[in-house]
């Protein structure tokens, strides 16, 4: 086959174990499977917002201190401007704040509250990953009760 050719076959797959999977689990296996799906989606997302936030990055606002404490402020100013960090948001509004001479009490204040804002922001939807993982051991057992019951059932009906 060379580069060209698109092969013109689909491949068939087998979704008969899957199939059989679910029948013999029930509703327990199709929640559990939901569960699951939507935690590796939350998992995913979070990877990709820590990531973006560049969670444990710590480069950019130390050599903003660094140019904030030697006397460069417009430097340090403009060195985190541009940040997504929620460490730079915090520093960079607590250092705007100091060059425009607000009081250290309301400035200590607003900081505090700008990194709770963010704070909220990178633990949303972890709620979600708690639930999972408190729901999904259950209706394991639930599974596990739903067997037993069955084959207590399938051994009275035998003899």
């Amino acid at each position: 086959m060379t580069l060209l050719q698109i092969p013109t076959a689909v491949p068939e797959i087998d979704f008969g174990p899957l199939l059989q999977l679910l029948e013999r689990g029930g509703p327990v296996v199709i929640i559990i499977g939901c569960l699951s799906v939507l935690a590796l989606a939350v998992v995913l997302l979070k990877l990709l917002q820590f990531l973006r936030k560049r969670v444990g990055a710590r480069g950019l606002t130390e050599g903003a201190l660094r140019d904030w404490f030697a006397g460069n402020r417009e430097g340090a100013l403009h060195r985190l401007s541009r940040s997504p960090r929620s460490s730079a948001i915090v520093v960079h509004h607590a250092m705007a704040a100091l060059a425009n001479g607000h009081p250290e009490a309301a400035i200590r204040e607003d900081a505090e509250r700008v990194a709770l804002d963010e704070l909220a922001g990178l633990r949303r939807y972890f709620s979600i990953q708690e639930a999972t993982s408190q729901l999904a051991p259950m209706m394991g057992q639930i599974g596990t009760l739903i067997g037993k019951m069955a084959a207590i059932q399938a051994l009275q009906t035998t003899g």
